[in-house]
């Protein structure tokens, strides 16, 4: 028996915690769906920020454009930010991923200036390097 499902609405969120944006439609990759949480925000010392620990960032939303994500802050600015191509990867306490490539400093600077503490805005420039968990579908790791 084949069962239909029909969606209503799809949220994707480009920065891992943040505010996402309803789209009409989502291509679904390997990984999940297109531009969803392919960006967070790291502190200092690398570990990743949720809204778990800081509440407002629901507050703060990301929707992804063609090569670049918009941010829309608590303080109702808003800051264009295009994928680092090149950015300089910095590790990450993300599981099953080592490192993520930094955003640019204006992009720091403003979500920093959202939350009022130091922040750096990175990006997964690959979500295969980050194998989905084998209890979300994933399949294990073999030996190279």
């Amino acid at each position: 028996m084949v069962e239909i499902m029909r969606l209503t609405a799809v949220q994707i969120y480009p920065v891992k915690s943040l505010g996402g944006t309803g789209v009409g439609q989502a291509t679904v990759e390997p990984w999940g769906l297109r531009h969803d949480r392919r960006w967070l925000a790291l502190n200092p010392d690398g570990s990743y920020l949720t809204a778990r620990n800081e509440h407002r960032m629901l507050g703060v939303s990301a929707a992804p454009a063609l090569g670049s994500i918009t941010l829309t802050g608590l303080d109702g600015s808003t800051l264009a930010v295009p994928e680092p191509t090149y950015g300089q990867l910095v590790t990450t306490t993300v599981s099953r991923l080592d490192t993520v490539r930094l955003a640019y400093e204006e992009a720091h600077e403003w979500l920093s200036a959202q939350f009022q503490r130091p922040l750096r805005l990175a990006w997964l420039d690959d979500p295969r390097r980050r194998p989905v968990a084998t209890n979300h579908g994933g399949l294990p790791r073999r030996p190279h």
